[in-house]
């Protein structure tokens, strides 16, 4: 029934952070990474979280990894979310997959030969430590980051931070029920647009870099995996905004196909 749905939920959950990288664990592999494999890949610090100013890494993948070719840009966002690391995972098994692969792999090879590949693998450390460090304010569930939303100088999960997902300006304004406007809320959209420096920092980089495709990765429970969210949908209109769509609709075919879902395995 939805109880023994709701304890396999939580259940999977717990196992999935548990078994994930914390992320000075990232970090650290970051940096075995790039010393192996120098040439094609670069690390970067992109700016600092909200509260805590922790590092917030890019990580370019591309023949020339350190100069700025005329060459496509893609970009994955894992973590924006602190309780579904599976996107974080997947970030960092990309980033292991293509330097691993490269000059082996024709495919792989052509990609990094042709592309700028860019992952931000933790879009969210301060959310991420929360779910995965022990302490009095450990919990699996953590969603947000840590903006001190009462300014009172002390951490309070039950009335700090700031869902970084709706903090970004697109219909910000239109977010006006109860779970959006509240600062305690686990979908708080924030104080106002653009007021977290992690929504900022990608911000900032697609205004830069202008990539051809952004893939942001989340593991949410609500959906039961598999699905891939297309932006933008216009109800007014009635239809998507893109001339893309039906070629992420056809991605999203393809990976549902392939990949298990994080909750029922299947």
């Amino acid at each position: 029934d939805h109880r023994d749905l709701h304890r396999l939920i939580r259940r999977q959950r717990q196992m999935c952070i548990r078994d994930s990288h914390t992320y000075d664990e990232v970090l650290s592999e970051m940096e075995t990474i790039v010393s192996l494999y120098p040439e094609i890949c670069y690390v970067g610090t992109l700016g600092v979280s909200t509260r805590d100013s922790l590092p917030i890494i890019g990580v370019k993948l591309s023949d020339n990894a350190s100069i700025d070719e005329d060459e496509s840009i893609i970009l994955f966002v894992g973590g924006q979310h602190a309780r579904e690391p599976a996107g974080s995972e997947v970030a960092m098994w990309m980033i292991n997959y293509l330097t691993e692969n490269y000059g082996i792999d024709d495919d792989v090879t052509e990609w990094l030969d042709s592309l700028e590949v860019w992952i931000i693998p933790v879009a969210n450390p301060e959310g991420r430590q929360v779910c995965m460090t022990e302490g009095p304010q450990h919990t699996h569930w953590w969603r947000k980051n840590k903006r001190d939303n009462d300014e009172n100088g002390v951490f309070d999960t039950l009335f700090d931070g700031v869902d970084l997902n709706r903090n970004y300006d697109f219909k910000w304004d239109e977010c006006i029920d109860s779970i959006s406007i509240y600062p305690g809320a686990e979908e708080y959209k924030g104080p106002y647009p653009w007021s977290e420096n992690e929504v900022v920092i990608i911000r900032d980089f697609i205004d830069k870099h202008r990539p051809v495709a952004v893939l942001d990765l989340h593991s949410p429970d609500s959906c039961g995996g598999n699905k891939l969210w297309f932006c933008w949908y216009d109800f007014d209109e009635g239809e998507y905004h893109s001339e893309g769509y039906p070629h992420y609709a056809q991605v999203a075919s393809y990976l549902a196909d392939e990949l298990e879902t994080e909750i029922t395995g299947e």
